[in-house]
C-alpha cells in the first residue's frame, strides 16, 4: 500500500496481526510542533499527512504497525524515529518504523 490519503479501512482489515503502512507527509515537526509544509501546498491535497496516518492506523486495530516510506527530507534519524515509535507504544500503538533491510516475522 503505497497511497493511503482519503482510505477507509475495510472491516476484514482490521484487528489484523500486520499492518504495513507509508509515514505519509510531515507537515509538522514531531518534536517542535513547527509546520513544515504549508496548508495550501498542493501535495496536501493527495498525500496524506503522518497525523493523518496514525488515525488510520487506530482505525485498523492491528496488533503490530510497520510505517515504511520515510523520507529523508523529513530530517529524522533513526533514533528520533524510534523516540516517536516509543511515544505511541506507550499510548498502546504497537507501532515502529521500518529501516532498510528490515525483516519482520509474522
Amino acid at each position: 500500500m503505497d497511497e493511503i490519503d482519503g482510505w477507509e479501512p475495510p472491516e476484514e482489515a482490521k484487528g489484523c496481526d500486520l499492518a504495513v503502512v507509508p509515514k505519509g507527509l510531515a507537515d509538522i515537526h514531531p518534536f517542535t510542533g513547527e509546520r513544515l509544509i504549508p496548508e495550501e501546498h498542493p501535495a496536501l491535497a493527495e498525500e496524506a499527512t503522518f497525523a493523518e496516518t496514525l488515525e488510520i492506523v487506530k482505525k485498523l486495530g492491528a496488533q503490530r504497525v510497520v510505517i515504511t516510506h520515510i523520507e529523508e527530507s523529513d530530517g529524522l534519524s533513526h533514533h528520533h524515529l524510534a523516540q516517536i515509535a516509543e511515544k505511541f507504544q506507550r499510548e498502546g500503538l504497537n507501532l515502529t518504523f521500518a529501516f532498510d533491510t528490515q525483516i519482520v516475522e509474522v
